[in-house]
């Protein structure tokens, strides 16, 4: 499974991507960093139509490959160390999305 990132669309269009492949996951970036099972603060959540060059230090277009056995912990830190973006995977419980802190290994 391919994402692409470029930084001339905006958030929404990795997001889709993303859920295209997991339909009851969602990403969600944030201005800040988070730890290891640990959540992101919502006053650093960043609005989907946030532009991706607004987040990426240059003009980015690159591809993340990942697989269904890939963990939740792995993305996230790959994107982190990737390209600088600080994303918080959520699963959907119901009708409620919940931050995967303590499922960061599925």
């Amino acid at each position: 499974m391919v994402i692409h990132i470029n930084s001339k669309h905006k958030l929404s269009s990795l997001q889709k991507e993303f859920s295209s492949f997991f339909p009851f996951l969602k990403l969600e970036f944030f201005r800040k960093k988070h730890n290891d099972m640990e959540g992101s603060a919502k006053r650093y959540l960043v609005s989907h139509d946030t532009s991706l060059s607004e987040l990426l230090n240059t003009e980015t277009l690159a591809q993340y490959s990942f697989s269904a056995e890939t963990t939740v912990s792995t993305i996230e830190q790959d994107l982190e160390a990737q390209f600088g973006l600080h994303a918080q995977v959520f699963r959907k419980s119901g009708n409620v999305w919940i931050e995967t802190t303590l499922t960061d290994s599925w």
